[in-house]
């Protein structure tokens, strides 16, 4: 490929990286994204374009003060953040550099916006998909270096534009080891570099990068709008083990029903005290079944911290937490990020052992809205006059969960009251009905109960061995007191049928696999903290410990079998130290080491040498082309060959060109030509 377009297309490559880096932050709407790549892919045809006319070049000459003004005007007006306005700038600058790229310096600016633009998606985006744009760039960028390097060396009578022995598949290929080896030092130095505090990647999602869940007040419909709803929200492990049966992940507990939605009667928040350890104690566990949860959370609104009931202790949030008097915990007031936090849970509900509620609690979870007395009576012929509160919560339960169907396609009644209208007239519904219906009609009977939003159970990851739970996963819930047993969670919502008979993700199994691929590298990565440092410090320790006492307990063993092992095994390693130590010293004879350890050019070497006698000594400022000028014009005629031993050795040294050795030999014999002193 000629030199001029092998750096074009390296540019435009890495222009294309940069400007995907940008996408992934998702400052940039679909609409401006798709017309930016349009743009962006015209670009390649920009000079024929612009020898056409178009742009016009006084349209061209203002577009750079038309993204100065805009950029000011979204800062101010519209971006969120100063790193979304730049974002957008980026974008313009790198489309304009892309459209009037003629000179070097302009080919010097793309490259530096393209590395701008990775810098700044950065900071804004967490997502696994940067990690390829990362290392795409990483390789793009080596290459986009040494191309401007060697155009900036080449002299203009090299016509170096048209060759195609600079840019050649060695070239390319060296450099690519380059950069791999570049890369994995910086892994190296990413796992060994102290780390302050938490993750170092993770950043608040701006702009829509959050995602909806339950709210602090729910209105009958709103779960059946989640229900449909894909998004992951947490990805949930478990270190000792997944407990057994379905899962609940609780959020909060409401209380107060007027008739259309729930809320909260008691709006206080106690502050939950957080350990120098990094550990919240909860609530005291009622039993050693305690379940350890690895949960890994989305950036979404709510800031209701979510674990499987009961949880009674929370490790890795920051502090500042507080608790409701239905057991929600609650984050600090901030923007909305990703979390990676420890939730400990213990299936034993609280208020186990007790006879009964203190009476204003009691009251709290016994108040009904104004209600028809057809829904009385019915609560009265399902559960019986005189059944236990145990017997009422089953027999209710039962008949919800058989008597009626769940569905999402329902609209509201006209002129008729939901739970009248469920209850009598359409009898089907989604979850937060059900646990709506059951919660009234256990007060109705005389047991506390209370409406509970979270999520339910989830999809199992094989690849991560991880919970997904999603959206769709939104779920309603009841938790009535029964004496003697506490809390206890009923539901009454048949949507287990429902949910077998959704159609299966689209991506199936490979879908899957990228998930499984989202939560490594948001734990490994983007979580990457010093605990885990340390962490990895204490393995690494630990088996190099036991490395060592395997191989003494070997060589012991092989002692006590051999008297004489221990000096066989001395005089081989020593034999092995010396034919290694041959072998390099050989090595480095038949081709030392040029300038950083390059394998040298013997015929440029060899003219260089001659030079030096003939007075010319070349300063590490100046380019082999510059030099051989140079040359040329002090020595006279006699230092022409100078020019093509240059050249050669471009092409050698810089484009990974292998001379055959009939070529090597004549270019020996041309530096030999060389004459010891200047001719004039």
């Amino acid at each position: 490929m000629p030199f001029g377009a092998a750096l074009r297309l390296v540019l435009f490559l890495l222009a294309a990286n940069g400007l995907l880096s940008l996408w992934l932050t998702g400052a940039l709407p679909l609409p401006l994204a798709a017309a930016a790549a349009l743009l962006f892919l015209l670009g390649w045809w920009a000079e024929p374009l612009r020898a056409r006319g178009f742009p016009p070049a006084r349209f061209l000459a203002v577009i750079p003060v038309l993204l100065a003004t805009g950029a000011v005007l979204d800062f101010l007006l519209v971006a969120e953040a100063i790193l979304t306005a730049v974002t957008r700038l980026l974008l313009g600058l790198t489309l304009y550099t892309a459209w009037t790229l003629q000179t070097a310096k302009d080919r010097w600016r793309l490259a530096l916006l393209s590395m701008m633009a990775l810098v700044t998606a950065t900071g804004l985006t967490a997502r696994p998909a940067y990690l390829a744009v990362f290392a795409a760039a990483g390789l793009l960028l080596v290459w986009a270096l040494a191309l401007l390097h060697i155009e900036g060396e080449a002299s203009p009578g090299d016509a170096l534009g048209a060759r195609r022995d600079v840019a050649t598949a060695g070239f390319f290929l060296g450099t690519a080891l380059l950069a791999l080896a570049a890369f994995a030092l910086t892994a190296l130095f990413f796992v060994l570099l102290p780390r302050l505090g938490g993750s170092g990647l993770s950043f608040p999602r701006r702009e829509g990068g959050s995602v909806t869940g339950f709210t602090e007040h729910v209105t009958l419909g709103t779960f059946g709008r989640l229900s449909q709803d894909g998004t992951v929200i947490l990805r949930v492990t478990f270190p000792e083990g997944r407990a057994s049966g379905r899962l609940y992940w609780r959020g909060l507990a409401l209380d107060t029903f007027n008739g259309e939605a729930w809320d909260q009667s008691d709006a206080r928040r106690f502050p939950l005290l957080t350990r120098p350890d990094g550990f919240t104690p909860v609530s005291r566990p009622r039993s050693t079944r305690v379940v350890r949860q690895e949960i890994f959370r989305e950036a979404v609104e709510s800031r209701v911290v979510v674990g499987a009931a009961w949880p009674v202790g929370i490790s890795g949030l920051p502090p500042g937490l507080t608790r409701d008097v239905g057991g929600a915990v609650y984050l600090p007031p901030g923007p909305a990020a990703p979390l990676r936090y420890v939730a400990f849970s213990d299936p034993v509900p609280p208020g186990q052992g007790l006879a009964d509620l203190p009476a204003p609690e009691r009251m709290r979870y016994l108040t009904l809205p104004p209600l028809s007395p057809t829904i009385h009576a019915l609560a009265r012929e399902v559960a019986g006059e005189d059944a236990t509160a145990a017997e009422a919560a089953a027999r209710l339960q039962a008949y919800l969960s058989t008597q009626f169907t769940y569905s999402l396609d329902l609209d509201r009644p006209a002129g008729r009251d939901i739970l009248e209208d469920f209850f009598f007239g359409r009898r089907e519904g989604y979850c937060e009905i059900f646990a709506t219906a059951l919660t009234v009609l256990l007060r109705s009977r005389g047991v506390p109960a209370r409406l509970v939003v979270g999520y339910v159970d989830g999809a199992w990851n094989e690849y991560g061995e991880y919970l997904a739970v999603r959206q769709l996963d939104a779920h309603a819930w009841v938790e009535a007191f029964l004496p003697g047993d506490g809390w206890r969670t009923f539901d009454p919502s048949p949507r287990a049928a429902f949910d077998a008979a959704r159609p299966a993700p689209l991506l199936g199994a490979a879908g899957r696999y990228l998930d499984f691929l989202w939560l490594r590298w948001n734990r490994y990565v983007v979580g990457f903290s010093a605990a885990d440092q340390f962490g990895l410090a204490l393995r690494v320790q630990g088996q190099s410990l036991a490395w060592r006492e395997q191989v003494s307990r070997r060589w012991e063993r092989l002692r006590a079998q051999s008297p004489a092992a221990r000096p066989a095994l001395l005089l081989a390693l020593a034999a092995g130290v010396a034919a290694a130590g041959l072998l390099l010293w050989r090595t480095r004879r038949r081709s030392p080491a040029g300038p950083l350890g390059a394998p040298p050019v013997p015929f440029y070497t060899l003219a260089l040498r001659r030079l030096r006698r003939a007075g010319f000594l070349k300063p590490a400022g100046k380019t082999p082309a510059e030099f051989a000028e140079q040359v040329v014009q002090a020595g006279g005629d006699a230092f022409v060959p100078l020019r093509e031993l240059t050249l050669a050795y471009y092409a050698t040294r810089f484009g990974g060109v292998r001379l055959p050795p009939e070529m090597v030999t004549r270019l020996l014999d041309l530096a030999r030509t060389l004459p010891l002193r200047p001719s004039r």
